[in-house]
């Protein structure tokens, strides 16, 4: 956080996913429990979808409300919008 206000950019961090079986079903966790959460402002879940599409759900944020998604696809030209 402080090299994003000292230098005023964006900084991106990522973090694996861990499949947790909770009976019937599982679900999915961040590797690195609670310490990456609170370190960031925005949390975003990126997933796969059919084909080369790809969904990213908001988790948390102070600006964007809770599991509102967008699709995209990643081409040779850049993103693109789906």
């Amino acid at each position: 956080m402080r090299i994003a206000k000292v230098y005023n950019v964006y900084v991106v961090l990522t973090n694996q996913v861990l499949d947790v079986p909770m009976g019937y079903i599982e679900v999915k966790r961040p590797a690195g429990g609670n310490v990456l959460a609170h370190a960031v402002t925005h949390r975003l879940f990126l997933r796969k979808s059919k084909e080369d599409i790809k969904v990213m759900e908001v988790l948390d944020s102070p600006r964007l409300p809770f599991k509102a998604s967008a699709m995209f696809r990643i081409t040779d030209k850049g993103i693109e919008d789906v």
